[in-house]
């Protein structure tokens, strides 16, 4: 399961050429993946963080699953702290 969501949040975030949000994700980083993947994007903003599938080693009690996501300045690089982050979700 946690392969899978990662694939669905990293295809949503790459896949889509014509939307505006889209085109704005320069690269994901997961807890499924060992590398953030880059996209080549000119005007890009975000580098994305994310969680795809939290508490899925809970699913066998019927714990509640949930994504965890952030997203920061890929154009301040250096630091990063909470300052550069730009937006945070569950």
């Amino acid at each position: 399961m946690d392969e899978f969501a990662h694939r669905v949040l990293r295809d949503a975030c790459e896949a889509c050429e014509a939307c505006e949000a889209c085109e704005a994700v320069s690269s994901v980083s997961s807890e499924e993946s060992e590398e953030p993947e880059e996209f080549a994007r000119a005007s890009a903003v975000y580098d994305t963080y994310f969680d795809p599938a939290d508490g899925s080693s809970n699913l066998d009690v019927c714990a509640p699953v949930g994504t965890i996501f952030a997203a920061y300045d890929s154009r301040s690089r250096r630091g990063r702290t909470g300052r550069h982050q730009m937006l945070a979700g569950t």
